[in-house]
């Protein structure tokens, strides 16, 4: 049976990361006001958290393939337990920045450890089925975790959200002792991690595929960065900016949803991630009238940027490693490398710039840039 209480636990986890970062979004204006630092200071508890989340990935993916799949899972999530236990408590801005670093690298292991268990356990169309599902649940993830978030905040403050996603975490974590198979296989790999790592950086291909990946990324992340600080120029509260959320799941459905549809057409690769830019494009330029204006409706450009995020992404994933078949496994782990990195990188730079519209505006930019080299190296 595909669906089962296995599944769900899968489903769950896969869905965690992005769900535990939109949670805190709403939030970045109370730990500014809180702990009295600037806008890019407070920017930098999310920039900072994806850097430390792309090195946990590789960590997490290789302790899969040493350890095994449920000791793996087990100790990041009890890592990231005492990470959220300790943000709550946390009483100077540095060691919140700490221990986030340390909650981002805890919770990669949910991202890599899933996907490396679901290509254990699915394969062929009950894999395609699993992951259609998972796809509707990770559209309605952004604004569970904003409308959460900004109803914790409104009733109590910014330390509610600490102690959901403790409570959260340790419910998972007794979850997984109890449900959480082995499901590493006999056999495994050994081509050494330092020839792949060499064979990806040397890979053109693989390296415009992270970089893209980063942009889609950063467009969707500089929103759940800066919005809050947008909204709050407005005189807008927090539970404002948590019911965009919204906006922003119904841009994932109907991206996927475009994106379903166009594959069914036989619309190529080069079509989608067009479409995609220039749904990109539109959402920029929307989002750069509206805040000049100081209009509030400026988060309708999330849900187009959540649009082109969602077809991009997909197609951008499903042709990255397809010359890495026989270390798929890590091959993933150093993809999430590369593009976690440069998104944490970028995130940086547009917490120095704290403006939208300008952040996206350059990198949809690069975005045209980089899909103009990529379809001329491919069907030159």
């Amino acid at each position: 049976m595909l669906w089962n209480k296995f599944s769900i636990l899968l489903c769950i986890l896969l869905m965690m990361p992005q769900w535990v970062e939109t949670m805190y979004s709403p939030i970045l204006t109370e730990i500014q006001a809180y702990y009295q630092v600037s806008a890019e200071q407070s920017s930098l508890t999310l920039s900072l958290y994806f850097v430390a989340f792309a090195f946990g990935i590789v960590f997490w993916g290789y302790c899969c393939d040493r350890y095994g799949r449920r000791p793996t899972v087990l100790v990041g999530m009890s890592l990231y337990l005492f990470a959220t236990i300790a943000a709550y408590y946390s009483v100077e801005f540095i060691q919140l920045l700490i221990v986030r670093l340390i909650a981002a690298f805890a919770i990669a292991v949910a991202s890599i450890a899933t996907q490396t268990i679901i290509r254990d356990r699915f394969s062929g169309q009950a894999l395609a089925q699993f992951f259609a599902v998972v796809g509707i649940f990770m559209a309605i993830s952004p604004a569970l975790g904003m409308l959460v978030s900004a109803q914790l905040t409104l009733l109590y403050d910014y330390r509610a959200v600490f102690s959901c996603l403790s409570i959260v975490a340790v419910i998972l974590l007794f979850w997984c002792v109890w449900g959480l198979p082995e499901t590493r296989p006999a056999q495994q790999n050994s081509m050494p991690f330092v020839t792949l790592l060499g064979r990806m950086l040397c890979d053109k291909h693989i390296l415009n595929t992270a970089i893209l990946i980063a942009l889609f990324n950063l467009n969707v992340f500089a929103y759940y960065q800066l919005a809050p600080f947008h909204f709050q120029q407005m005189q807008l509260s927090v539970q404002d900016f948590g019911y965009s959320g919204l906006l922003l799941s119904f841009g994932v459905a109907t991206g996927a949803g475009l994106n379903q549809y166009g594959l069914k057409k036989g619309y190529s690769e080069q079509k989608l991630l067009c479409l995609a830019a220039l749904i990109s494009v539109v959402a920029a330029l929307l989002a750069l009238i509206l805040i000049q204006i100081q209009q509030a409706w400026f988060s309708v450009s999330a849900l187009l940027i959540l649009m082109g995020y969602a077809i991009a992404i997909p197609n951008l994933l499903a042709s990255a490693l397809t010359q890495y078949q026989n270390s798929a496994g890590r091959a993933g782990a150093l993809l999430g490398l590369f593009y976690y990195s440069l998104l944490g990188v970028s995130l940086i730079f547009a917490g120095w710039g704290q403006h939208l519209a300008w952040t996206l505006l350059l990198s949809v930019a690069l975005i045209i840039v980089l899909l103009y080299r990529r379809f001329k190296y491919q069907y030159s």
